[in-house]
């Protein structure tokens, strides 16, 4: 190739052809007159398919309004000596070359300008990690700002796509059970691909997807019509376009994998160093997308159950009042009638309904934390070996019951009564899941905070009590509704839906987490985490005896706004021998109150107006002798004895005559020891 005129110069002629920046001599008009060899492998060309064509045909779209500008104003002189500018060119395979270029013009012998000397400096790497650096950040601002997983998983494809020249990508979640690959989301792949990854086992040697899951590391194919990994899909790449496929697996922080990031080129390539960071990093922030997901998921369903507790407990808190008149009006009209009658056993029968209808107040209160408890150390290995042991006793044959246990020995505080009825719950539940018979299994192990990601990290040791079952097991929907009130999917008559709610309530009121994973035809398991008590932890002592004996003389004052309950208190009270006055609310038992008149006072804590708390600080004040015995459906702070505050007894709604005439006896018996 002869030089240019304005490189007559062997010397200058030479360092064009062997400088290792790329050089252009350019005509007036902006034509390719001369390029370098260093220019022509930039832009991926020989030289021939460079030389005699305008700069036009190889400048980047975006930047050729403003290289027309810049040509112009060099020609008209406006710009005098050296210039530089950055600007893109289009490389042959469709890639951008990032260039800083510097034009110096030259003139012919008539001091007219007869061209341009442009070098062209490479900037790709930096502009490359500029761009990734600025993807990177937007994705992360979109996580940061609680985008829809959807819309941030497009995203990260839609910056993989831009910055990497025929790529086609598409991003997996594995199932619940980490077992498959879930239908993927891709801007660019046909539908007809996705349907056949979905649904797609893991593991070593299944596509390169299959493999970065199992493995957790990134999985590189070059050509998949020569690989091993994708000799059972054998025609895919061909039939859907692709030659290469590469795969990064996203993980959560514990390091198990959530999903994978899968990676397809028309042609067969490995990554650069730089192209693996890259899509590692996209990966990366895909994890944590996904786990910011799941904890806001976690949270709503948290909210969501902790609404429907406070609708439940208010509902069961009326219903339980109805229930007090209702029970004992029943007990006392059964006691009146001769024995053995027909009416006497109608009115037994309406007792037995009451005392069922209670049975499920109790279940609702337990789903809203608002039950009573008695707490004690309580050892879960014989609480599970109890459990078994019922369940081995009354279970089907076909249904083989195993326990594993932990057997050290040490407990949780907790109601023993309402963590037996809670495991035995779930058994019966994993019980109706295998009609056929299956295997139910009963496990304990003592773990760490670290190990469980507990919310609670500073309590240092829990259990893990686990009820597992190889059943017809829940798909998706029914998981998220599991814990509801009244959700559930056995036939009419044969369950109340407060099963499950009711173990989610106690262990919820037992300060522990329950967690649940199941799958449609491979059984349900559910978690349970409890915090351990501390070390040396004794059992409580013994219940209080009954106390005074029933119809001891007594004048009571009762102070409740349902108008049955008070009725009913009235009457049975009156009937064991006590003096009875009777008030709707606060306001008016303050005014009958007389600390000479009245021996005890039968308070319900949630009234209108003033609630009982108020009441009760009001005859504090006004009588430091005062004896309250406190009623309600919800557990009470201040449901213990404690003469600090007056409250000598505590009595559960909804009750009967037995529970009430106890609890008043036993009241008025504490009242005269202190």
């Amino acid at each position: 190739m002869r030089p240019p005129a304005g490189l007559r110069d062997v010397d200058l002629w030479q360092l064009f052809e062997g400088s290792p920046i790329g050089m252009i001599v350019t005509g007036p008009d902006g034509t390719f007159e001369h390029v370098n060899p260093r220019l022509a492998e930039m832009l991926g060309r020989d030289r021939e398919e460079l030389v005699g064509r305008s700069f036009r045909e190889f400048t980047h779209p975006d930047d050729l309004e403003a290289s027309e500008a810049q040509l112009r104003r060099l020609q008209r002189g406006d710009l005098e000596g050296t210039r530089s500018f950055e600007k893109r060119y289009m490389r042959k395979d469709g890639s951008v070359l990032y260039a800083l270029l510097t034009v110096q013009p030259f003139a012919d012998e008539a001091g007219r300008t007869r061209g341009f000397l442009t070098q062209v400096l490479e900037l790709d790497e930096q502009k490359r990690r500029q761009r990734v650096q600025a993807g990177q950040i937007e994705v992360l601002a979109l996580v940061a700002r609680g985008a829809r997983l959807d819309r941030v998983f497009e995203r990260i494809l839609e910056v993989s796509e831009q910055l990497t020249p025929g790529l086609r990508g598409s991003l997996h979640l594995l199932s619940p059970d980490r077992r498959r690959l879930m239908r993927g989301i891709s801007r660019s792949l046909p539908p007809a691909y996705l349907d056949i990854t979905d649904g797609l086992e893991v593991g070593v040697g299944v596509g390169s997807c299959g493999t970065a899951v199992a493995t957790r590391r990134p999985c590189i194919v070059e050509d998949v019509g020569a690989h091993e990994y994708w000799r059972e899909a054998s025609g895919i790449g061909e039939r859907f376009g692709f030659t290469a496929c590469w795969s990064i697996p996203f993980l959560d922080s514990d390091g198990e994998p959530l999903g994978t990031f899968g990676m397809y080129f028309p042609e067969a390539r490995t990554p650069t160093p730089a192209e693996l960071e890259f899509f590692g990093s996209m990966a990366h922030v895909a994890g944590i997308a996904v786990e910011r997901d799941k904890l806001e998921e976690e949270l709503l369903q948290s909210r969501k159950l902790e609404a429907i507790g406070q609708l439940a407990g208010g509902v069961a808190h009326d219903f339980n009042n109805l229930l007090t008149g209702l029970l004992g009006n029943a007990e006392l009209l059964a006691r009146s009638l001769p024995e053995g009658t027909e009416d006497a056993q109608l009115a037994e029968r309406v007792v037995q309904i009451g005392q069922r209808a209670a049975d499920l107040t109790t279940k609702l209160l337990s789903f809203a934390r608002k039950g009573r408890q008695q707490l004690r150390p309580v050892d879960v290995d014989d609480c599970i070996r109890e459990v078994a042991a019922l369940c081995e006793r009354s279970f089907d044959k076909q249904i083989e019951i195993r326990t594993r246990l932990a057997g050290h020995g040490r407990r949780v505080v907790g109601d023993p009564g309402e963590l037996h009825n809670c495991l035995l719950n779930l058994a019966l539940n994993a019980r109706d899941a295998m009609p056929q018979g299956g295997l139910l299994e009963l496990k304990t192990d003592l773990l760490d905070a670290g190990q469980q990601h507990v919310r609670d990290a500073a309590r240092a040791e829990w259990v893990q009590l686990r009820v597992c079952d190889d059943g017809e097991g829940m798909d998706a929907e029914t998981q998220e509704r599991a814990f509801e009130p009244f959700f559930t999917t056995k036939e009419v008559g044969k369950g109340t839906g407060l099963g499950l709610s009711g173990v989610y309530g106690t262990v919820k009121s037992h300060g522990g987490e329950i967690r649940l994973r199941s799958e449609p035809g491979k059984g349900s398991c559910f978690t349970i985490l409890l915090p351990l008590a501390p070390e040396g932890a004794r059992e409580a002592g013994a219940e209080q005896p009954q106390g005074a004996p029933v119809g001891q003389p007594a004048r009571i004052l009762v102070v409740d706004d349902e108008e049955a309950v008070r009725a009913m208190a009235t009457k049975a009270l009156g009937k064991a021998g006590y003096e009875v006055e009777a008030c709707p609310d606060g306001a008016s038992a303050l005014e009958r109150y007389d600390p000479v008149r009245h021996d005890l006072v039968l308070l319900d804590s949630i009234m209108p107006g003033m609630s009982g708390e108020q009441v009760l600080a009001e005859l504090r004040a006004r009588d430091p002798a005062v004896r309250v015995l406190l009623s309600s459906g919800y557990r009470q702070e201040t449901e213990d004895p404690d003469d600090a505050s007056g409250v000598v007894g505590f009595l559960r709604k909804p009750y009967g005559l037995t529970e009430l005439r106890g609890a008043v006896a036993r009241a008025l018996a504490e009242g005269r020891e202190a």
